[in-house]
């Protein structure tokens, strides 16, 4: 299956070198079109590379995914552009980020760009401040990161708009996909994947579907994007989630919903719990998973359901 993603990954790349550059620049990022961009070989995760010290529990996720890619621009040199997720606040990741561009600088002689997809603000803010390597009073190296979160990322929350840019609506599904437009920004999202109809549309589809799987982690928005996620999008989606397949039983699925309501201190009835149990559809369990996550009162569950 990974294989089957790098696969799509490099027929994108080939037909579109700046998929991502464009990208950036919709986000006001100074990127120009590159002539080539080639996908360097790394682990789709970070476990191949990062000592066990630095991996630390993240509440929204796993330490996250790395992908590098090696930009060719026309004019000026070129450079590796590092795609990270960062879903909690670590001294460790600082490091283990100062050292890993350092690597990069030394092993490809060509500078490194270090971008950063987080899903709340607080982790955005944190994420962009500099890497410095040296002490206080005297850097030896500095890197500014470019960081992604909801605060300067919109919320592509209509499906017309998802499928004009899909890469767009993959970086907001990342960015807002524990926030309040969870649910419309996933949706929209996976109605754009599943109208995706040549060959290249679906290599994006399956690209982009799967960086939203693993940008979203282990956590309630990466179970609801698993049934929403139109199939063949995510084929990677299985290990991403900790193990969870794709044919997860539905019980299972209601179980986490009546979780997070009584976690949120709603009360759980025996109504609300037949309801949810008896309940077979898995996109309809996600949306209510979503929702389960901002809701005040049962019935917010249930709104134009």
């Amino acid at each position: 299956m990974i294989r089957s993603w790098h696969a799509a990954m490099r027929r994108v790349l080939q037909d579109d070198p700046a998929v991502f550059a464009r990208t950036l620049r919709t986000l006001g990022i100074p990127f120009t079109d590159p002539v080539t961009t080639a996908l360097l070989p790394t682990g789709l995760t970070q476990a191949d590379h990062v000592p066990s010290g630095l991996r630390t529990p993240d509440p929204v996720g796993p330490p996250g995914f790395e992908i590098l890619l090696r930009v060719a621009p026309a004019e000026g040199d070129g450079y590796v552009l590092v795609l990270e997720t960062a879903g909690t606040r670590s001294p460790a990741r600082r490091s283990y980020w100062r050292s890993r561009l350092a690597h990069l600088l030394a092993a490809y002689r060509m500078p490194p760009v270090l971008l950063i997809v987080c899903p709340d603000e607080v982790t955005a803010r944190w994420a962009e401040r500099p890497l410095v390597l040296g002490p206080p009073h005297w850097a030896a190296l500095t890197f500014h990161p470019l960081v992604l979160g909801p605060h300067n990322v919109p919320a592509v929350a209509d499906p017309t708009q998802a499928a004009r840019d899909i890469p767009l609506a993959a970086l907001s599904a990342m960015t807002h996909g524990t926030g309040p437009e969870a649910e419309a920004v996933l949706a929209s999202l996976a109605e754009a994947l599943r109208g995706a109809g040549g060959a290249e549309e679906k290599d994006l589809a399956t690209v982009f579907g799967e960086l939203t799987a693993l940008g979203l982690g282990t956590g309630t928005a990466a179970r609801a994007w698993q049934g929403m996620a139109p199939t063949g999008t995510s084929p990677c989606r299985a290990k991403s989630l900790g193990g969870h397949c794709a044919d997860t039983r539905a019980e299972d699925w209601a179980r986490s919903v009546l979780t997070v309501l009584e976690r949120r201190g709603i009360a759980v009835t025996d109504e609300l719990r037949d309801r949810v149990c008896g309940c077979i559809d898995m996109a309809l369990l996600g949306r209510w998973t979503v929702r389960a996550l901002s809701a005040t009162t049962a019935d917010d569950l249930f709104t134009d359901a």
